[in-house]
């Protein structure tokens, strides 16, 4: 059986509340999150994810309805012009595509090291676009699992996951709790792991001249820092090595998702 069709004829139909206002923070709800353009969502289909609900336009229906055949007969499927549709989420919905996943508890962090070789570790960062950018980076190179310190912004909430281009919804992931941040990455060092935290200081070793000293089967925790402050000092007493990208004179910093990008791409070369 397929899902149910419903076409949209007004916007205030209590049956599309879940969609209502969605730029509103407050209306986040629990045990869901929002997935927007026909990109994202064809990769949830493929996620661990299930889907509740869809909103759609009928040219994105059409392009997906082939996809959406195999979902339950409970998930419904909403479909109605850009205009109606827009004046339901809040914002002009170009994209014309917005399903409601269902969220999954998160994975204890010692399940997620289990024959793991290189983790990503982010502490404070809170921009959707960054922390999205950082699970597409961590994909696009091999990383097994990312961990977030208590305040980090949430992988799926709606510009995250579109940032990641869907990313977030692969990339095994858990928020670590305050009673365990960062006393964690203690725990890191005395299994084994190398755990690197990026810094601008111009005393840290340069990450490639690091990455010299590591076989492919060592194991890396790499560390990021917020936008702003960067790692907080306890988190940088906690790992046992730090490093910097090279610059030219007169830049102190980059963006923590190009930094993140760089130094996977300094990770993952030493497989090739």
């Amino acid at each position: 059986m397929s899902p149910t069709v419903f076409q949209v004829h007004e916007s205030t139909d209590p049956a599309l509340n879940d969609f209502r206002d969605i730029k509103d923070t407050a209306r986040r709800r629990e045990g869901t999150f929002i997935a927007e353009s026909e990109l994202v969502i064809r990769r949830l289909l493929e996620s661990r994810f299930g889907i509740q609900s869809l909103l759609l336009t009928p040219q994105r229906y059409a392009r997906l309805q082939t996809s959406l055949e195999s979902l339950a007969p409970e998930v419904c499927i909403f479909v109605g012009p850009e205009n109606l549709l827009s004046a339901i989420v809040g914002f002009p919905l170009h994209r014309g595509a917005l399903a409601l996943g269902i969220r999954t508890p998160d994975p204890l962090w010692s399940e997620l090291l289990v024959g793991a070789q290189t983790v990503v570790i982010v502490e404070n960062v809170v921009d959707p676009d960054n922390i999205g950018a950082v699970f597409r980076h961590s994909a696009a190179f091999g990383v097994d699992a990312v961990m977030l310190s208590p305040h980090c912004g949430d992988p799926l909430y709606r510009k995250a996951v579109r940032s990641a281009v869907g990313w977030s919804l692969f990339v095994p992931w858990c928020r670590l709790p305050d009673s365990q941040w960062p006393g964690l990455l203690s725990t890191l060092h005395t299994d084994g792991w190398q755990t690197i935290a990026l810094s601008p200081d111009p005393r840290a070793v340069v990450l490639p001249r690091l990455m010299e000293q590591f076989g492919s089967t060592t194991r890396v925790a790499l560390l990021l820092g917020s936008e702003h402050e960067g790692l907080t000092p306890e988190a940088m007493d906690q790992a046992n090595m730090v490093s910097r990208i090279p610059m030219a004179g007169g830049v102190d910093s980059l963006n923590v998702a190009t930094t993140a990008a760089i130094a996977l791409y300094e990770l993952a070369r030493r497989n090739w």
